[in-house]
């Protein structure tokens, strides 16, 4: 996934739902599944592209670099939050309504979109401006393409997460000294430091909040998956001795499931936690019982469904989604993809 240097990330055994996988899942007639991300092309710029039931629709032509980080639905409007490199090299944060796109940067500086929602519509998108001259990012969200400022772009902020519940806000990210913070109508709540926030959701009148920790000095093997629940002491998401990281979070009745990766020293592994049981998720064309290769990204829940998008890494890295631990391969592996966000919808 092409970030920018600053916003680099660190990227089955037994599935509870299933035993028994295969690389295809028998379409939901009630719901559409929308999947936003990226594959690249023959000249290797990643178009931004999402695929609606597993049917893709591009939305750049390829002749710049493109992602799709975000994906939101309302009524028949699709929106897909992203960023596209201009003939300069700069990343421009934007997004598109049913493939029409609004741009959001100026171009002077890197700027990014990592999450969209639409409420009342109106459409607020989270993101991030960076000044590679000066070193600097700052956190940012966009109302209906008017940039409202979350800190003062003095180090390292930076807007991941959006949600709006009623007449409120939330935005969560990281603040001008590096801490995984989230912000309620602009007031700031610190999490914690030497963190990174990932993913947020609103339930009722709680705030969950998934990340990673990186304990000084920043050694890969002892970073862990966290789950913060209004602010308070973090939950810690385990693989006993691997790294482990919090991508995408959901809520289904009283449980809360957090999609992301474990990674030892060689690979990365695809896994979703059910409060805090760890779950390994297939790859193709790998055996069953075998430790799957990859990322789980993004995770939504409808009814009784869990549905997760990111990569599935056994071969060139392929965009996939899993339906209750069940893989489908959206992309053949001719060329990298990778799944980012996700959202159902209801027909």
């Amino acid at each position: 996934m092409k970030k920018n240097n600053l916003l680099i990330v660190f990227l089955c055994i037994a599935i509870s739902f299933s035993c028994h996988k295969s690389n295809s899942t028998p379409p939901n007639a009630l719901v559409d599944v929308y999947v936003a991300g990226y594959e690249a092309n023959a000249t290797n710029n990643n178009v931004a592209k999402y695929w609606k039931n597993g049917a893709p629709v591009s939305l750049t032509d390829g002749s710049n670099s493109a992602v799709a980080t975000s994906i939101f639905v309302s009524g028949n409007d699709v929106y897909v939050a992203g960023y596209e490199y201009n003939s300069a090299g700069i990343n421009v944060a934007g997004y598109w309504k049913n493939g029409t796109r609004v741009v959001l940067g100026d171009g002077t500086v890197n700027t990014n979109a990592w999450s969209i929602v639409v409420s009342n519509n109106d459409v607020y998108v989270a993101g991030n401006s960076y000044d590679n001259n000066l070193g600097v990012s700052q956190a940012i969200y966009w109302k209906n393409g008017i940039p409202v400022y979350l800190d003062s772009a003095n180090n390292n902020g930076g807007a991941y997460r959006i949600a709006v519940s009623g007449s409120d806000v939330y935005v969560a990210g990281n603040d001008d000294y590096g801490n995984a913070v989230y912000w309620k109508n602009g007031n700031i709540i610190i999490l914690q430091g030497n963190a990174m926030v990932k993913s947020m959701v609103i339930s009722g009148n709680d705030v969950y909040i998934t990340g990673i920790v990186i304990p000084p000095p920043n050694i890969r093997a002892k970073v862990k998956a966290r789950i913060w629940i209004n602010g308070l002491t973090p939950t810690y998401l385990l693989d006993n001795t691997n790294a482990t990281y919090g991508e995408g979070i959901a809520i289904s009745g009283n449980d809360v499931y957090v999609a992301g990766f474990s990674a030892d020293d060689n690979n990365t592994h695809p896994v979703f936690w059910k409060n805090d049981s760890i779950n390994y998720l297939p790859s193709k064309g790998i055996a069953p019982g075998t430790i799957g290769l990859g990322a789980a990204n993004s995770i939504a829940a409808f009814e009784n469904d869990i549905y997760i998008a990111g990569t599935d890494g056994a071969s060139n890295n392929i965009a996939a989604y899993w339906k209750n631990g069940v893989l489908t391969d959206l992309t053949d592996g001719s060329n990298a993809a990778e799944a980012l966000s996700i959202f159902i919808a209801k027909k």
